[in-house]
């Protein structure tokens, strides 16, 4: 990416590509490649199991809220995890559920979350609340919500309770 595509916001503490809008195209596009399942079928992944093994006992129910390709949700499922994915890339969705059928990715909102209350134990969250520049309040009350009490929170390389 060419300098002139990116800045640092001092006011936001953040740093801003410009070259593309983060649509559910972008996404698809994004995601898409000649090796999609291999990708996906990943085994091991140090980050993601030493954070989750850390908060999480085998067995608790894990929502992965803007999960791209599934990774994360494959991952954690061969691990012990009970996870669902959740992205809204509409195409990378339907090549998820037709190419990895053993794990349950759905289409939707991370700001419009259709789960009941209370429904999950954590929550993943990587790379996902920088695309939504009018902020992520919708977002958190959503995690909020659906989090049991004590349930975690991994976000961006951070942990909350």
């Amino acid at each position: 990416m060419t300098k002139e595509n990116r800045y640092y916001d001092k006011k936001n503490n953040r740093l801003v590509y410009i070259n593309n809008k983060a649509t559910d195209e972008y996404w698809d596009e994004h995601w898409e490649n000649d090796n999609f399942e291999k990708l996906v079928r990943i085994k091991s992944n140090k980050f993601i199991e030493t954070n989750t093994n850390k908060y999480l006992k085998k067995g608790d129910k894990i929502l992965e809220g803007g999960c791209g390709r599934g990774q994360n949700v494959y991952l954690l499922q061969h691990i012990g995890y009970e996870c669902i994915g959740l992205d809204y890339a509409k195409n990378t969705v339907e090549l998820i559920n037709k190419k990895i059928p053993e794990i349950d990715v759905r289409l939707g909102d991370v700001r419009k979350l259709d789960f009941e209350d209370n429904s999950f134990d954590g929550y993943w969250s990587l790379g996902v609340i920088e695309h939504f520049y009018n902020g992520y309040d919708d977002i958190a009350n959503e995690i909020y919500r659906v989090l049991k009490l004590g349930g975690g929170i991994i976000h961006d390389c951070s942990y909350d309770v």
